[in-house]
């Protein structure tokens, strides 16, 4: 009498529940971990392009007031589509930054006389629009003035902008952009309150 040989039965090609319970358990720990730091990096780089923007600005409005010997004003606009003043509160966030030329007439205001092509004042020299960033700038003036030195206008004290990003955790999310009397802006990391 013959034997029959022992067959194994092939192997099917696939994953075995095991197999498959393991490598979504990596996954979700990989993605667990992943996404909030993920979250950080862009909510840093957000940040950093909004303060960017506003270190932009200042230095446009310092080099623009040596460039034409006069005062050039940056401040929040008063309407982001077409802004005729700064805005009457010292929200810096809402309309967007204008940088104008600002000789003649009440300081931060677009008077219809600094259009002088004469003296070849241009009335806005730049419009930045608002931030859709939700990132909150605040300060406790509503606009900045350099004079044809490059200096703040009129003894103007020194002043900080506190920029800080919506949902702020830690010590360092937010930055502080630092205004000194002789008109140099520089930004430094801060906590969550500005300070």
């Amino acid at each position: 009498m013959k034997k029959a040989p022992n067959r194994v039965p092939p192997r099917s090609a696939g994953f075995t529940l095991l197999e498959l319970l393991v490598t979504v358990s990596v996954l979700a720990l990989i993605v667990g971990i992943g996404v909030p730091s993920f979250q950080d990096i862009i909510r840093r780089n957000r940040l950093t392009e909004q303060t960017n923007g506003l270190l932009s600005a200042l230095a446009l409005a310092r080099s623009e007031a040596t460039k034409r010997s006069g005062i050039v004003t940056v401040c929040p606009a008063n309407d982001p589509e077409a802004p005729t003043a700064c805005a009457d509160d010292a929200d810096w966030t809402a309309n967007g930054l204008i940088v104008f030329s600002d000789n003649i007439g009440d300081r931060g205001t677009l008077d219809s006389d600094e259009d002088n092509p004469e003296t070849n004042d241009v009335v806005v020299l730049h419009l930045a629009p608002a931030s859709t960033q939700n990132i909150t700038i605040s300060t406790d003036r509503g606009m900045v003035s350099y004079d044809r030195d490059g200096a703040l206008a009129q003894g103007t004290p020194s002043m900080e902008f506190a920029l800080v990003p919506e949902g702020c955790r830690g010590d360092d999310g937010g930055r502080v952009v630092q205004l000194t009397t002789t008109g140099r802006a520089r930004s430094q990391k801060s906590d969550c309150n500005g300070d």
